[in-house]
């Protein structure tokens, strides 16, 4: 029995409302449910982001606001965004298989706004870039067997309000989008996704609202909770992020 499973059958019981928290967490790391190669909870105050994972993939703040209480971390027009820096290509380079899920709270809607991206969308493009155009949530990717990969799907996303939004991707099998723990659309994934040499990490950073190589797509609102898996999450293990 997995995690979410566990914890389903836990709904109906008493002990649900005092267990403490970290029960459940210990519960999800006994039973081998994915563990995020980063997860960002956007709540630190400063000038910097904390990375809770074991790979401590701090970021650094341009532009932004924390909100009162230090809840979430607001990007603000014109120009903002959280560069995270690395030694190496891994564990931000997910060629095979990713998830990326997080909450947004979005204070525009128009035109392209980018959520997370890793890599470069110019002529030498590499990576993967999740993003909402509208109210649709959308995928750019490069992989060795397509230039250019981009997918977008209808989400219902409102300004003002808080959505829970996640995407998955596996080379051998197919991209799936969720908005508050509900998949809303998939498509067949092209192959592994293409990294060139001296051109992924610590060359071309990785960032959270804006494209990572250069400025632009710029989100606007608030974010928060945003993790980085190294495998395509089932719709159940989604759910339970969600939840």
């Amino acid at each position: 029995m997995d995690a979410v499973s566990m914890m389903k059958g836990f709904s109906g019981s008493s002990l649900l409302g005092v267990m403490p928290a970290f029960f459940f967490l210990g519960l999800c790391v006994l039973s081998g449910a994915p563990q995020p190669v980063a997860h960002w909870p956007l709540q630190d105050g400063g000038s910097t982001v904390g990375d809770l994972s074991p790979n401590g993939l701090n970021g650094t703040c341009k532009g932004t606001e924390w909100t009162t209480g230090g809840e979430a971390l607001e990007f603000l027009p014109p120009e903002s965004g959280v560069i995270v820096r690395t030694k190496s290509p891994a564990p931000l380079d997910c060629p095979s298989a990713f998830t990326i899920t997080a909450w947004i709270r979005p204070a525009s809607l128009s035109g392209y706004r980018m959520l997370v991206s890793n890599g470069r969308p110019d002529s030498a493009a590499s990576g993967y870039n999740f993003y909402l155009r509208g109210s649709a949530l959308g995928l750019i990717l490069h992989t060795e067997r397509m230039d250019r990969y981009e997918e977008e799907v209808p989400a219902n996303l409102a300004a003002g309000r808080w959505t829970h939004v996640a995407v998955s991707y596996e080379a051998g099998g197919k991209t799936v989008f969720y908005a508050d723990g509900q998949e809303i659309g998939e498509a067949p994934a092209v192959g592994r996704i293409r990294y060139r040499a001296g051109q992924s990490h610590p060359s071309v950073p990785f960032a959270l609202g804006r494209v990572a190589s250069h400025g632009d797509w710029f989100y606007e609102g608030l974010m928060r909770e945003v993790k980085i898996f190294g495998s395509a999450l089932s719709a159940a293990e989604v759910t339970f992020e969600y939840a």
